[in-house]
């Protein structure tokens, strides 16, 4: 018989305020605590309770037509039952109400917590599955055709031998089902079987939260599908979702794995790197990445530069050489952490060619970068070193003008110091980028270095561009006339600084030869017209 704690074989209503316990009840047939033949209804803030009820189908209840809950009422099923049937914590054919409903531990063919059979749901509460399991279909909850409203539904830990670890809606009589959550909790912390939940019909999900620590992630599928709101799928392994048709907002995916549209197979998500791919940024919606040319490690969530190599974590796939192999360590990130950047401190782009903020190009090298000191002293020093420099050669072409006896003689010899300074200017950029070459990199003699760095800071004082290796012109510039204190996109161009340097070389050493160009105007091939200088210079 069934209803082993109670039978009523009409419409049955519990009364406002008043509370029921079911407990170890048990029925050879339908309804382990409680059978209704109509309807059961929860009037207002009214409890009822089912533990350890038993029955063939509907475990802790059984109601034949509609099963309604006021407005904060409660149900709550711990560890029922059916053993035959479906629905382990209750078997009805309607579901309505604005209650809550709690489901823990229970267990049925299908429909594992709840089971509706045959009718529309509209449910503006909360509905809670933990640790449910269907021996077939359903471990959380099993509906069979119509459509359904859910306010807000959990699953915890729920599982199916067969499909739908969560939630299955299958179609009745021709007609498909037809879902819509508003709001979705599916946490989950073992492998499944397979889906977490199956519609045979049209899905709309609002507001999803996804969360599981195994590596088969989350499967969710349904004939249509329409996601309304950004799935974000980064406390998952992998999250993926099958579908006929399907509208979406967006994806946000975990370390690891990617964007993938599968359109031939109707399937996308975020899905695990396959090797040689990887993604190392946490929130993303950017798909699987090949590993870039001179990664020293390259996994799904782990990516290691080796040194004077690096790549922008936003398209790493395309590597780029440095021309200072100093300002590329090797990038090293892991675990969505960025362990060492792929610029040292003070650069920044592509190839950490670009100055960073307060930063800007050093006078010993036109590849390296240094910090704008705001110390006082520290700028004295620099402008005096600076300064010093341009009068050296303002000097020398004092000279070299005044002690020329004819035009002739001053013509040539501003021709002879330009090309002097020229060469040297030349050299200095050449040396610099021998210097970075594997070959130089890999000559060990003392004598050799000696060699080279002395060549280096012969060229540079030749050119009027060695100064103390941590100034720059162009930070002593912008403190003083606000220009940009960055290596300019334009390196020979107007406002960059080999543009200033070249201006205030003319200033110095071009002076002293102003009265050639008035003695000898015929031959002016050696100057060149330079650009017209910011406002504020």
């Amino acid at each position: 018989s069934g209803g082993g704690g109670a039978r009523v074989n009409e419409n049955f209503t519990q009364g406002r305020n008043s509370s029921a316990i079911f407990r170890s009840c048990s029925a050879s047939e339908y309804g382990g605590g409680l059978y209704a033949g109509g309807s059961f209804s929860q009037a207002e803030e009214s409890a009822v309770t089912f533990e350890n009820c038993t029955g063939s189908g509907g475990g802790g209840a059984r109601v034949n037509e509609n099963f309604t809950q006021g407005r904060n009422s409660s149900a709550i099923f711990r560890s029922c039952s059916a053993s035959f049937g479906d629905g382990g914590g209750v078997a009805t054919k309607i579901l309505n109400g604005n209650g809550s409903m709690h489901f823990k531990a229970c267990r049925a063919r299908t429909g594992g917590g709840l089971s509706i059979t045959g009718g529309t749901v509209r449910h503006d509460g909360s509905l809670a599955f933990e640790e449910c399991n269907a021996s077939n279909t359903g471990g959380g909850l099993y509906m069979v055709g119509g459509q359904g409203l859910f306010g807000k539904l959990l699953f915890d830990r729920c599982d199916a031998d067969v499909a739908a670890a969560a939630l299955a809606a299958i179609a009745a009589n021709g007609t498909e089902a037809e879902l819509r959550l508003e709001e979705l909790s599916l946490l989950r912390d073992s492998e499944g079987n397979g889906d977490d939940i199956a519609v045979a019909g049209l899905l709309k999900l609002g507001s999803v939260h996804l969360s599981t620590a195994s590596s088969s992630g989350i499967y969710i599928a349904a004939h249509n599908l329409s996601l309304e709101d950004v799935m974000d799928c980064t406390n998952t392994s992998a999250c993926t979702f099958y579908a006929n048709a399907a509208t979406r907002a967006g994806f946000l995916c975990p370390l690891g794995t990617g964007w993938v549209d599968f359109e031939a197979w109707h399937g996308f998500g975020c899905l695990a790197c396959k090797p040689g791919d990887t993604q190392v940024l946490n929130v993303t919606g950017r798909p699987c990445s090949q590993c870039p040319e001179g990664a020293s490690k390259c996994l799904a969530s782990e990516l290691k530069m080796e040194p004077g190599l690096m790549v922008e974590l936003e398209d790493i796939k395309r590597s780029f050489h440095c021309p200072n192999e100093a300002a590329c360590p090797g990038g090293d990130v892991s675990q969505g952490r960025v362990h060492l950047a792929m610029c040292a401190a003070g650069y920044r782009g592509q190839g950490c060619t670009s100055c960073s903020d307060e930063h800007a190009m050093a006078d010993s090298s036109v590849f390296s970068c240094t910090a704008c000191s705001t110390d006082r002293r520290v700028q004295a020093v620099q402008w005096i070193t600076f300064l010093s420099q341009r009068t050296f050669l303002f000097a020398i072409g004092a000279l070299s003008a005044f002690g020329a006896k004819k035009a002739g003689d001053l013509k040539q010899s501003s021709i002879y110091l330009n090309q002097l300074m020229a060469f040297a200017t030349i050299s200095n950029t050449i040396l610099a980028a021998v210097l970075q070459t594997q070959t130089a990199k890999d000559i060990k003699s003392a004598a050799a270095n000696f060699f080279f760095n002395a060549a280096v800071h012969t060229a540079e004082a030749a050119s009027g561009q060695g100064s103390l290796r941590s100034a720059s012109s162009q930070c002593l510039l912008s403190l003083t006339y606000g220009l940009e204190a960055s290596i300019s996109d334009n390196p020979e161009g107007c406002g960059s600084r080999a543009h200033f340097i070249a201006v205030l070389d003319e200033g110095f050493s071009g002076c002293a030869h102003r009265r050639l160009e008035r003695l000898s105007r015929k031959d002016s091939r050696h100057r060149n017209p330079y650009c017209l200088m910011p406002r504020t210079f």
